[in-house]
């Protein structure tokens, strides 16, 4: 996955090289875990690790809300552990 800011930024902000990496430095690895929330809908992520200049970086989904038949909004519900 790349960054490429392409509008809304001013390129000599100080801090908007914060997204770019040295094209020789290494990435670390990205593990993504991907699982179905709901029934009939397509797998979705669930979870995310990697490594960055300050540390761990893990996101997790915390709740899915699956449409309502009627079109009207569900009950949310928590991801299976």
């Amino acid at each position: 996955m790349s960054y490429r800011p392409i509008a809304g930024y001013a390129p000599a902000a100080p801090g908007w090289k914060f997204w770019q990496r040295d094209a020789q430095a290494p990435r670390p690895p990205v593990d993504l875990w991907v699982a179905p929330v709901a029934a009939g809908a397509p797998p979705l992520p669930v979870r995310l690790e990697t490594e960055s200049d300050f540390g761990s970086v893990v996101m997790h989904l915390t709740g899915v809300t699956p449409p309502a038949a009627d079109g009207r909004a569900a009950t949310p519900r928590q991801p299976a552990p």
